[in-house]
């Protein structure tokens, strides 16, 4: 009986030899183990403003290129639409539920559309572990992405205003109201050169009025946005200095082709795309830029896109890491070359290109005191039809202008109230 037992004791014990045996050469070893599953990027898609010229064209190409370099799991293909069919583009593709994960947003839409639930707020993901560094961005720039506290994009590129003069006629840009109404008058040559050049009525002119009007205190709605105060009496006050300044001005000479150009006016206020025109086009042109003279503070105006994610996207997570990446320091810099606006970041304004040309120099030191629009949904409205109308009223005819903004306060607190 004790053989027997002996015996399928061995038995066991080899047939369990021989299964590891089998076992272990079944494995497969070294360089024939099949390679895990490559997982898949994410796909993201993004819409841009078709560039107009080749060198910006080739940047837009470039950082899609540099993003699939740099982020393996996830890969971004940016398409260029032409900006005049861009509104009908983009409203038609979200009313159709096929909206890119990712697109420019003119600054005053960003209120409008985040009420509307067509923006994901990306307050979770900016305020996570691996979120945004809100510090890094020009305060302005970033604050058209507040609503109700919320973040609903980052900003892309920003401009403002500062003030254009020409320096044979005024050695020294005035720093004051005081000096620009002083300078005015004694540069006026009836019919031959005038003071100062805008702004003019409609969206445009409307656009420059909060650029003034902040050097004297005056905003154009309440902190929280329930109203618009353009009619209080620091803006008022704004509007009569700008008829005073108007007096030293002949419209046959302000409407002339080319005026500043051609050295037919003495100040004017614009942006920096306006600086390699004059250095280009007229080479003989003396000018310079200052900050906007200040009644009590420096203040200019903000205009720009940012960078959204459309609540529709199906990552947003990867959507979010990539308008992160977008507009970082560096890429910050490169988009400014892209849309021949400044770069958003405070660092990458330090950049030579911005830095090392004096005027260049003063349009970023006038960012730091842009106002961002006021978020509210009709502002754009409000903006061109509202308070655009009056200006010419105001500026040119020199008529009262409190009437004229309280009457065009009150139709824009009516539509705020809808």
């Amino acid at each position: 009986m004790m053989k027997r037992t002996r015996a399928l004791a061995i038995v066991l014990l080899a047939l369990m030899a021989l299964s590891i045996i089998a076992g272990c050469s079944s494995k497969p070893s070294g360089s024939n183990a099949p390679a895990p599953a490559k997982k898949e990027p994410v796909k993201l898609t993004m819409w841009a403003y078709a560039p107009d010229n080749l060198e910006a064209k080739k940047a837009l190409e470039s950082i899609q290129e540099d993003f699939n370099k740099a982020n393996t799991d996830i890969q971004i293909e940016i398409a260029a639409i032409p900006k005049d069919a861009w509104d009908q583009k983009l409203n038609t593709a979200i009313a159709g539920g096929v909206a890119p994960d990712i697109s420019y947003l003119d600054q005053p839409l960003v209120p409008k559309w985040a009420k509307e639930a067509t923006l994901l707020d990306l307050t979770p993901y900016a305020d996570g572990k691996d979120g945004l560094d809100r510090k890094i961005y020009v305060p302005g720039a970033l604050n058209t992405n507040l609503v109700g506290g919320k973040l609903y994009g980052v900003p892309l590129s920003m401009t403002a205003v500062a003030l254009f003069y020409n320096k044979d006629l005024v050695p020294t840009p005035p720093a004051t109201w005081d000096e620009w109404l002083a300078i005015s008058k004694k540069v006026y040559v009836k019919g031959k050169v005038s003071a100062f050049e805008g702004p003019w009525g409609g969206g445009w002119g409307a656009w420059l009025f909060p650029a003034f009007a902040g050097t004297n205190g005056c905003y154009m709605s309440s902190a929280d946005n329930s109203k618009v105060t353009f009619n209080e009496p620091q803006c008022v006050e704004t509007a009569k200095f700008l008829n005073q300044i108007f007096q030293y001005n002949d419209m046959d000479v302000i409407t002339s082709q080319e005026a500043f150009g051609a050295g037919k006016i003495a100040m004017k206020v614009s942006g920096p795309w306006d600086m390699a025109h004059y250095k280009q086009d007229f080479p003989k042109l003396n000018f310079g830029v200052a900050l906007i003279p200040k009644k009590t503070q420096y203040a200019s105006n903000i205009g720009g896109e940012n960078l959204v994610v459309y609540k529709s996207t199906k990552n947003p997570e990867a959507a979010f890491k990539a308008i992160k990446w977008l507009t970082n320091v560096e890429n910050s810099a490169k988009f400014a070359k892209v849309t021949g606006n400044f770069p958003v970041t405070l660092k990458a304004q330090e950049d030579p290109k911005w830095s090392s040309d004096p005027n260049m120099k003063v349009f970023a030191e006038q960012m730091k005191y842009a106002l961002s629009r006021p978020q509210i949904d009709e502002w754009l409205k409000i903006n061109d039809e509202l308070l655009g109308s009056i200006l010419d009223d105001m500026v040119q005819k020199g008529k009262d202008p409190k009437p004229l903004l309280d009457d065009a306060a009150a139709k824009a607190n009516a539509l705020i109230k809808k």
